[in-house]
This record gives C-alpha cells, sequence and structure tokens, in this order.
C-alpha cells in the first residue's frame, strides 16, 4: 500500500511540476503577446506634427535692413513628433529675387515638441 501512495504522489508531483511548467509558458507567452501589441500601437500611432503658423500674420520692413526673421510657431499639444515643413517666399508689393531672397524650397525641422523656429530672409 505504501508503494501505490508513494508512486500516486509521485504522479501528482510530476502532474504539478508539468502544470506550474505549463502556467509559466503561458504566462511567458502572454508576456510577450502583449509587449508586442504595444509595440504595435507605438508603430502604427499617427504621428502628430501639430498645426503651424507664422508668429506675426502681415510683417512690413524698409529696404535698409538687411534681413527679416520671422519666427513659425507651433500650436502647443501633447506628443508633438518631430517635423519638417516647408516654406517659400512670394511675390506681391515686392518682388522675389530683386527685393529680397527668392526662397523656393525653404526646409524648417522641429524636434519632438519643440515649438518655434526662426528663419531668416534677405532684404535687397
Amino acid at each position: 500500500m505504501a508503494a501505490v501512495v508513494g508512486e500516486a504522489a509521485a504522479a501528482a508531483k510530476r502532474a504539478s511540476g508539468a502544470a506550474v511548467d505549463s502556467a509559466k509558458t503561458a504566462a511567458a507567452a502572454a508576456q510577450k503577446a502583449a509587449n508586442q501589441a504595444a509595440q504595435n500601437l507605438q508603430t502604427k500611432r499617427k504621428k502628430n506634427p501639430g498645426t503651424f503658423f507664422f508668429e506675426l500674420k502681415e510683417f512690413t520692413c524698409t529696404e535698409d535692413v538687411g534681413h527679416i526673421e520671422l519666427k513659425i510657431m507651433r500650436a502647443p499639444a501633447s506628443g508633438l513628433d518631430p517635423a519638417l515643413i516647408s516654406w517659400q517666399t512670394v511675390d506681391d508689393t515686392a518682388v522675389a529675387g530683386t527685393d529680397f531672397q527668392n526662397v523656393k524650397r525653404g526646409k524648417c525641422r522641429f524636434a519632438e515638441g519643440e515649438l518655434e523656429k526662426k528663419i531668416k530672409i534677405m532684404i535687397y
């Protein structure tokens, strides 16, 4: 009888050990799946460049100033990603290339969370 009880106890111990191993494996697999889901969520997150605008809506200057500095602003918001914006100068009452620097492909890079940058335009 003792041999039968001992063998039954050993079988129960093996079964509980297998159950513990299965539970550890299942927990590890669940953790791995959760980590992958979090990584996928971060990868699929839409980029948030923000909203950009000039500090001044209108700017005038005299011809003898040499250059002007205009401030490009980014509206404050949470989670602002890095952004690269393009800008250009256009004719109005002054003519690009004659009265001011003709910029066709100006670039302005904003770091993550950065809210303002200055651009410089030569005045002739």
